[in-house]
Formats: structure tokens, C-alpha cells, sequence
């Protein structure tokens, strides 16, 4: 539970999240210290098995910022 809660705290405060196969989203610099020690890990929330290398991960993309958002919809207004 605690290493759930960590893993939590600092995927708020990263900017690299990382999507694991199972689809739960984590802190990518936590995972990569999970897995430098270790060639497996279960997932801290349903405990899915991941192994080494993790070929079926998404790094989760940075949302866009407000203005980007407005940009966008401003552009498909005009045509």
C-alpha cells in the first residue's frame, strides 16, 4: 500500500508518466528503479506480473496547456 501511495504522489509531481499493460499509469522514473533491481514486478494496484523489458508500455503524454486547447478550437471555427 505504501509503495501504491508513493508511486501515486510522484506521478503527480512528474512530467513522464508511464501506461503499464495492465493500463495503470505511474511515475516513469519510479517504474525504472522498480525494474533496475528487479527483472519482474506486480503492478501496486491489481498486481499484474511485469516483466523485463516492458514491451507493451505508452509513455502518457504531457495534457496541453489551456491556450493550446483554445488555439486549436479557435482554428477549427473558422473553417
Amino acid at each position: 500500500m505504501l509503495e501504491l501511495l508513493l508511486w501515486y504522489i510522484a506521478s503527480l509531481n512528474e512530467a513522464a508518466e508511464i501506461l503499464l499493460p495492465c493500463l495503470h499509469s505511474f511515475c516513469m522514473v519510479c517504474v525504472a528503479q522498480e525494474m533496475e533491481f528487479r527483472p519482474q514486478f506486480n503492478c501496486p494496484i491489481c498486481k499484474a506480473r511485469i516483466e523485463r523489458p516492458i514491451e507493451e508500455s505508452w509513455e502518457v503524454p504531457d495534457p496541453p496547456n489551456p491556450e493550446e486547447v483554445v488555439a486549436y478550437l479557435s482554428k477549427l471555427g473558422r473553417k
